[in-house]
């Protein structure tokens, strides 16, 4: 595939970013903007709530396990999987010690919070990649 064609791939692909560090939140959204992916980004578990209620595309979830507010990252990959439930979903935490049982029903890859632009590229893609497998 050409890089052209592989860019405009990767833009049809919307990952929504949930991560209420505002500093860590650009960050991960420059990396996977530079990666060629749009990017829906939200500050707290609620908002990340409320767009995927009201129907916001996006086709990959990446999200903080320990956020401010009254919606954690497991809270948040529930309701995203009780909506799509093929749903990729990918955790991002500084403690990446998480059991399948903490996750509660949502088992997902755990990003540790200084991964490189490289790992999170090839994380994103795994997860992408998985999903299109299982359609074809």
């Amino acid at each position: 595939m050409s890089s052209i064609c592989n860019a405009v791939a990767k833009a049809a692909h919307i990952v929504m970013v949930v991560e209420d560090e505002l500093l860590l939140r650009m960050m991960m959204t420059d990396i996977l903007e530079r990666l060629g992916y749009a990017v829906l980004p939200a500050q707290s578990g609620e908002e990340a709530m409320e767009l995927m209620d009201t129907g916001k595309p996006f086709y990959l979830l990446l999200t903080d396990i320990v956020m401010s507010g009254a919606v954690d990252g497991f809270d948040l990959a529930r309701h995203a999987r009780a909506l799509h439930p093929e749903l990729p979903i990918i955790y991002s935490s500084g403690y990446t010690q998480y059991t399948t049982r903490q996750m509660d029903g949502v088992e997902a890859p755990i990003l540790e919070k200084l991964a490189t632009p490289a790992e999170i590229g090839e994380l994103v893609s795994d997860c992408l990649g998985r999903v299109h497998h299982k359609a074809a």
